[in-house]
């Protein structure tokens, strides 16, 4: 359980050993977006989805280059 945990916390982690927002969002996204348009079939409403997605992992890069 403990390899298992370290696989995941390396996998969220960035060059510099911290969690890394964006791949949180990524994650985090990919499975609302996989749930989305499995459970409604709705193509426009995964589309919004995924705009949504693309526009915070943009906020949390603009985030990364100011203090």
């Amino acid at each position: 359980m403990q390899n298992f945990k370290d696989f995941i916390l390396s996998t969220l982690s960035d060059e510099r050993g911290s969690i890394s927002h964006k791949r949180i969002i990524a994650t985090i996204g990919a499975f609302i977006l996989f749930g989305t348009f499995l459970f409604t079939k709705s193509s426009e409403l995964a589309n919004l989805v995924f705009y949504l997605i693309c526009a915070c992992m943009g906020f949390a890069t603009i985030d990364k280059f100011t203090k």
